[in-house]
């Protein structure tokens, strides 16, 4: 047995097949009644070992599992393969700190319901703590675990530039805002900056308007920034006329959660040829329309 590995671990190494823990030969009783506990959580919950074969990922796509390793248990909700939690979540990172969307060391945290949720890479999914029936659909969400990337993929095979680019993305799964204010206010917040400008932004908003659980701060309610008055909102870093469609947005009764239309079909889609020099020169043109109207206003 391995240096600091319980009997329950050896039992769930072996990588070569899902198996119940149900043989309590050999097993200290101790960890055996841990294993009982865990397995009796939920009915919907099956103990499984690592890695989770691939086929089992499609069908259990968003379920939760647990994984038994002597006295502690994580949870882990699948996601359909092939998934990289790294990629995925790069755009919290890239662009600085995510205050509502928090990496920290190696996983991140979000507040869901006044409580701090910390998501993890695992074999097949992600490991959540915690995960239940308030977390997981935001978790799901955030992750993009919705989204039909194997009908994208079929799609994007035979388009000129995806099909090339998208193999070299596979495990990459667009994220998304859980909620449909937030991802408003967000795209409001980044129109005309830098991402970097935006990022910066967007956190003293949440730091002034939303509230610190743990590491994370929650994103501000619909209901504060109602509240709230143009004047606190260019405070952060709006312009005057966001500041106004951010607080007009709160204070509308428009229901954000029911919102009417789709995205078409990906097959009724019709990619444009794509064509540098075209591209270039209308470019340069508009480029030189905006010059002459610099100039004409000066």
């Amino acid at each position: 047995m391995r240096p600091g590995a319980t009997r329950l671990d050896e039992h769930l190494a072996d990588p070569t097949r899902e198996r119940e823990v149900d043989d309590p030969a050999g097993m200290e009783m101790a960890e055996l009644a841990a294993a009982q506990a865990e397995l009796h959580a939920s009915e919907a919950v099956r103990v499984r070992r690592d890695p989770v074969p691939r086929g089992d990922l499609v069908q259990d796509a968003g379920e939760e599992v647990l994984h038994a390793y002597g006295s502690s248990t994580d949870v882990l909700l699948l996601l359909p393969e092939p998934y990289d939690f790294d990629v995925s979540t790069e755009r919290f990172r890239a662009f600085g700190i995510d205050a509502a969307n928090l990496w920290h060391e190696g996983g991140l945290h979000r507040v869901v319901g006044g409580r701090e949720v910390r998501i993890e890479a695992a074999p097949g999914g992600v490991d959540v703590s915690p995960l239940d029936d308030e977390t997981r659909p935001v978790v799901s969400k955030l992750l993009g675990a919705e989204f039909d990337l194997s009908a994208f993929t079929t799609w994007a095979a035979g388009q000129p530039v995806l099909g090339e680019l998208v193999p070299r993305l596979a495990g990459f799964r667009p994220p998304l805002a859980p909620d449909p204010f937030e991802a408003l206010v967000t795209s409001i917040t980044a129109q005309q900056v830098s991402l970097f400008s935006a990022f910066a932004i967007r956190n003293r908003f949440v730091e002034r308007f939303g509230e610190q659980v743990g590491r994370a701060w929650s994103f501000p309610t619909r209901a504060r920034i109602a509240r709230a008055t143009e004047e606190q909102i260019v405070a952060v870093g709006f312009s005057r006329r966001k500041a106004e469609y951010v607080i007009g947005l709160a204070r509308d009764d428009l229901d954000l959660e029911h919102l009417p239309g789709n995205m078409p079909a990906l097959s009724k889609l019709k990619i444009l040829p794509y064509d540098e020099d075209k591209w270039a020169k209308d470019r340069a043109a508009t480029i030189q329309k905006i010059q002459d109207i610099v100039r004409r206003t000066r």
